[in-house]
């Protein structure tokens, strides 16, 4: 997937959920173990700024990620780590450069539905409903899951 074209359409399955005012969560099924979705979470690139060599993925630590939309605009996005809990649970503030003083808590949980199946939600919570009611596009969120299940299949077909 090159830069400039982000927004891939897949023909993976995600769910999109308002469970709230203040809430959205996207979320897909992999059929794959809790540790090796976690393990395709860190390396397909999601996380933003997680570089392994330099140990970046700490709470307290601030994070940084951009993308081109497909119009060309430069997005920006930023935070800071609140919890690590592998494998289940990565939680950091979320801030879209673009919306100034929307804030949001994205928790990023991975749960065991049985033993070859792990669920992968992003849920961002806003601290306000006028914060939440910009979010009305779920296309680089679902491109983030569709990254995840792409680098999986790629596991799974490297060690058959």
């Amino acid at each position: 997937m090159t830069q400039d074209n982000c927004f891939e359409k897949s023909s993976w399955q995600n769910e999109v959920i308002f469970p709230d005012a203040l809430t959205l969560e996207v979320s897909q099924s992999y059929n794959f173990p809790i540790e090796t979705v976690y393990t395709a979470l860190l390396a397909s690139g999601v996380i933003a700024a997680f570089d392994v060599s330099k140990g970046e993925l700490c709470v307290g630590n601030k994070w940084y990620d951009s993308i081109v939309s497909p119009d060309g605009n430069l997005c920006e996005f930023f935070g800071e780590y609140l919890e690590i809990t592998p494998p289940t649970k990565i939680s950091q503030t979320w801030h879209f450069a673009g919306w100034s003083g929307v804030e949001a808590v994205l928790d990023t949980e991975l749960q065991t539905m049985n033993e070859q199946t792990t669920r992968l939600s992003f849920r961002y919570t806003f601290r306000t409903e006028e914060g939440r009611a910009h979010m009305i596009r779920t296309d680089g969120i679902e491109d983030d899951l569709n990254k995840i299940a792409n680098y999986l299949e790629k596991i799974e077909k490297d060690n058959s």
